[in-house]
């Protein structure tokens, strides 16, 4: 594989998409080492079966672990091109894996199946789902498939827009707060499952439902997070570049008849309903229904 840019316009591997990967690899393996740490406080030991003897939880993490900083430091240091071809991390085009993502992805119905039978899963195995060792393998699978993905020259392109990073953060944040609004679902289902009527509710939102003053303890603490998320804003607007319009042209105008891509759905009804119905009716009932849905 060479990276010249007059033999390969687009190539999968570059020095700089080496380095990259390189610390996405040990900030993961920071992570782990941090959840070995949690692991081997709690001294779970598990039975390896071909082996007939008893290992602490923590052993695996550490396998992991290792395994986490040496792929990392080997991508931080073997950024020469001379080294590309020997990475095989790296999704080789029209290889299984790709052609197997590309089935999933491309397909609608395979795509459209999948996510109705993956959504019946999580509800039906919520319990198992939302326990914190199978919840932190689950962030640790998203991670390296994002970062198997990024050595993909048309994946990166794409996830690489300054307008698009919010979308993969949305991505991680969409699934964690799922993860967390299951595991208080499940705890409190347990909770009322083992409850004798007697004395208030045990739900977890009572654990903590004490009467405190606005002035520290809300005011102070919704004043840092004030701060920092603007911090966050304001370095986020020096990163990364505004995706802005092409200069202004008195020979071409926009087009205003397109619509952005959140009303996009509205305007495809239009095509087949009544401007009435597609313009008021729908849309009321969609945001009524939604709205209604916390109390139904």
């Amino acid at each position: 594989m060479n990276v010249d840019p007059f033999i390969d316009p687009h190539p999968n591997l570059t020095p700089a998409v080496l380095q990259g990967l390189g610390w996405l690899y040990l900030v993961l393996c920071a992570m782990n080492l941090w959840w070995t740490i949690r692991v081997y406080r709690e001294d779970k030991h598990l039975m390896v079966p071909v082996l007939n003897i008893e290992l602490p939880r923590a052993t695996f993490w550490a396998l992991y672990t290792s395994a986490l900083m040496i792929v990392g430091f080997m991508h931080v240091s073997w950024t020469n091109e001379d080294y590309i071809d020997r990475f095989p991390l790296v999704l080789e085009p029209g290889g299984p894996f790709q052609t197997a993502i590309d089935f999933v992805v491309a397909n609608p119905v395979t795509y459209f199946v999948i996510s109705i039978s993956g959504t019946i899963a999580v509800l039906v195995f919520r319990k198992f789902l939302v326990k914190p060792t199978v919840g932190w393998i689950l962030l640790n699978a998203a991670v390296l498939f994002q970062a198997l993905s990024m050595t993909d020259y048309d994946f990166r392109q794409i996830v690489g827009k300054p307008d698009n990073v919010p979308i993969v953060a949305l991505l991680y944040l969409v699934g964690g707060f799922t993860w967390l609004y299951f595991y208080k679902a499940v705890e409190n289902d347990r909770r009322l499952a083992e409850w004798d009527g007697e004395g208030p509710v045990p739900v977890l939102e009572n654990d903590e439902n004490e009467k405190v003053l606005v002035w520290p303890d809300l005011v102070y603490s919704e004043l840092i997070c004030m701060i920092a998320i603007t911090t966050l804003l304001i370095v986020w607007g020096i990163v990364l570049e505004a995706p802005l319009e092409e200069p202004a042209s008195s020979a071409k105008t926009p087009n205003p008849s397109k619509a952005p891509w959140y009303f996009l759905g509205l305007q495809e009804m239009l095509v087949y309903y009544d401007p009435w119905l597609a313009g008021v009716v729908f849309p009321t009932m969609i945001l009524g229904g939604l709205m209604a849905i916390p109390y139904i």
